[in-house]
C-alpha cells in the first residue's frame, strides 16, 4: 500500500502554532512510512519540520517526527527520547507541567 492522504489528520495544534500533532494510520511497514518523502502532500496538508505524528503502522503505535521536507513532500523519523540521568528515567516526579518523562515504579509517566 502507498501513502494515503485520507488517513492523515491533525489531532491538535499549539495556540502559538509552534507545532502540530498529526495522526496517521497505515498497513504499510514502518520502513516504508519513514522512507524519504513518504508524505507526498505533507506540506499542503499542514505538516512542518518539527511536527509530531502519532502513527498506527501495521497495527503498532509509533511516535514519529517530521524531520525534513522537499517541496510538498515530508519525511518522518522515529522520536528519540533523551534520558535525563544517563541510562534510566528519573524515579521522582520532575514537577507538573515540565513535560518530562519519569518512572513511577510501575510505568512511565509524563509530568
Amino acid at each position: 500500500m502507498a501513502y494515503s492522504g485520507a488517513n492523515l489528520s491533525i489531532m491538535t495544534q499549539t495556540v502559538e502554532g509552534s507545532f502540530k500533532l498529526f495522526f496517521y494510520a497505515s498497513t504499510d511497514s514502518l520502513a516504508t512510512v519513514v522512507s524519504a518523502n513518504y508524505f507526498a502532500d505533507g506540506v499542503e496538508r499542514g505538516m512542518q519540520v518539527g511536527d509530531f505524528v502519532f502513527a498506527l503502522v501495521a497495527g503498532v503505535p509509533y511516535m514519529l517526527f517530521v524531520a525534513s521536507n522537499v517541496g510538498n513532500a515530508c519525511t518522518v523519523t522515529g522520536v528519540t527520547v533523551a534520558l535525563v540521568n544517563g541510562n534510566t528515567f528519573p524515579t521522582t516526579n520532575p514537577g507538573p507541567g515540565t513535560g518530562l518523562i519519569w518512572n513511577n515504579g510501575d510505568f512511565l509517566c509524563v509530568a
